[in-house]
């Protein structure tokens, strides 16, 4: 049949090994790019690589970030990732993402990671390389570098763009008077806020203008729960409750959370005022 279909005789196809024996197998290593590079009838048009590493950093005190989601790679329209590389004694800062959960995958180096859920719950993870992290939709957490050499992670999104919130950002865009009357922030501290870093790219924050191209956040979610009540009746009001559910679970059941720990498990429920 094969011989039929290419038009040639059934002694071409003498010498084809057992399928089976073809999942994995060794053969000569490609010569540079160019030569491998079978042009189509009507051409290409469509680029379906992008360098992420090539990318100019976005610089921090403690680190940098490359972002990649669809506003610089054009197919890239159902995920969005961010490479992290925090220095040691540095921390990801305290935030969280608007739009949906986060996967996480560490590549090198040793972290730790708080998050945090509704009614003063907490949990805190350590993780090394390879292992894989999860942060469900619109919770708060911090990463931070544990070890002494860089800490290198992708973070990764269901979504066609990259969008996050930090603490800081929020309390600096919070009138003072009502971040001192909930916090008792002295307005030094709310200055240092608003003036903070951050790995998170320009025009995300409210009152902030977009990067060219970029997709403003339609919606700041101040706190995972006043979120939810926003955001009520809404698919995303939805999903905030379905990871408010969740996390009440894994707090409850700390061995079939299905995130890799290292060492000790840390988790904890906290009850503040």
């Amino acid at each position: 049949m094969l011989a039929k279909n290419f038009g040639v005789p059934a002694g071409s196809f003498k010498q084809v090994l057992d399928p089976s024996a073809l999942y994995i197998f060794a053969a000569p290593v490609p010569g540079p790019l160019g030569t491998d590079k079978v042009p189509g009838p009507t051409g290409a048009t469509r680029s379906f690589s992008h360098r992420m590493t090539a990318q100019s950093p976005i610089k921090t005190g403690s680190g940098t970030v490359r972002i990649t989601d669809s506003s610089v790679f054009l197919e890239s329209k159902t995920i969005a990732a961010a490479l992290v590389e925090v220095a040691p004694g540095g921390l990801r800062e305290l935030h969280w993402h608007p739009n949906v959960d986060e996967w996480q995958y560490y590549i090198e180096g040793e972290g730790r990671m708080g998050v945090f859920g509704a009614s003063g719950q907490a949990r805190t993870f350590d993780y090394h390389a390879g292992d894989v992290g999860y942060v469900p939709f619109a919770m708060g957490h911090y990463i931070e570098n544990t070890g002494t050499t860089p800490l290198r992670f992708l973070e990764m999104f269901k979504s066609s763009y990259y969008a996050d919130l930090s603490l800081d950002q929020w309390i600096a865009l919070t009138p003072p008077e009502l971040v001192n009357a909930h916090l008792r922030l002295d307005s030094r501290s709310h200055g240092r806020a608003a003036q903070a870093e951050s790995p998170r790219r320009p025009g995300l924050a409210a009152h902030a203008t977009p990067l060219p191209g970029r997709r403003p956040v339609r919606r700041i979610v101040a706190h995972p729960i006043a979120g939810l009540r926003a955001a009520r009746g809404t698919r995303a009001g939805a999903r905030a409750g379905e990871s408010v559910a969740g996390f009440q679970r894994l707090r409850r059941e700390p061995d079939q959370t299905g995130v890799p720990q290292r060492g000790a498990d840390r988790g904890h429920g906290l009850r503040g005022g």
